[in-house]
C-alpha cells in the first residue's frame, strides 16, 4: 500500500489503497477518450497529510508520479480554466479537478465513508514510516555534510536538486540547519 518516497514526496499509491476506484476511473476516462488521464490514474498518488474532510465527504490532493518535468510543463499549453469531471465510481460520487496542465490534481469523494479510514490509516502509517531525511525541512546526509563543512552555496544547490524546492525554500532550510548547528555546537 505504501509507495516509495522517491522525488522527496512521501505518498501512497491510490491503485493499491483503493483499487476499485482506480480501476473504475481508468474505465471512465478510457470511455471518454482521455488517454492522458488514464495514464494519470494508473500512477495516481496521495501525498501524506493531504486527506481532509469527514468520512461522508472528503477530498485529497492526488497526482501522478513521476511529476511532469519543467521542460514538459513548458512544452504543454497552459490552461486558464481548470477542468473538472463528476463521475460515479466504486460506489462513490467523485469530482476530479485537473490542474492548468490538464493533469489530475484533486479528488473530492462523497458517499464512501467506508474508504475514509483505510485511506487515513495508510497515510498515517506512511508518515510514521518515512525516514527523517524525506521529511520536509530535513537535510540528507550529503547536504548536512556540506553545511557542517561551511559550504552553504553547495548545500543549497544540492538541497534544491534533491527536493525540487525553490531557491528561497532551500536557502531557508540550509540556513536553518546552519543556525541549529551553531546553537548545538556552541560555535
Amino acid at each position: 500500500m505504501l509507495f516509495p518516497s522517491d522525488e522527496g514526496f512521501p505518498r501512497v499509491d491510490l491503485a493499491k489503497t483503493w483499487p476499485d476506484l482506480a480501476h473504475e476511473l481508468v474505465l471512465a476516462f478510457a470511455s471518454l477518450g482521455r488517454e492522458e488521464l488514464v495514464d494519470d490514474v494508473t500512477r495516481l498518488s496521495i501525498p501524506a497529510q493531504t486527506l481532509g474532510g469527514s468520512p461522508d465527504d472528503f477530498q485529497m490532493l492526488a497526482f501522478s508520479f513521476p511529476r511532469l518535468t519543467r521542460e514538459q510543463r513548458y512544452a504543454m499549453a497552459f490552461r486558464v480554466d481548470e477542468e473538472e469531471f463528476e463521475l460515479e465510481a466504486a460506489g462513490a460520487r467523485v469530482r476530479i479537478v485537473l490542474d492548468n496542465f490538464g493533469r489530475i490534481n484533486w479528488l473530492h469523494i462523497s458517499g464512501a465513508p467506508d474508504q475514509f479510514e483505510p485511506l487515513q490509516a495508510a497515510l498515517r502509517a506512511h508518515r510514521l514510516a518515512e525516514p527523517p531525511a524525506s521529511r520536509p525541512g530535513a537535510l540528507s546526509p550529503q547536504v548536512a555534510a556540506l553545511v557542517a563543512a561551511g559550504r552553504q552555496f553547495e548545500a543549497i544547490k544540492l538541497y534544491r536538486q534533491e527536493t525540487g524546492e525553490s531557491l528561497k525554500q532551500a536557502k531557508a532550510a540550509v540556513e536553518g540547519a546552519t543556525t541549529a548547528t551553531v546553537l548545538d555546537t556552541g560555535h
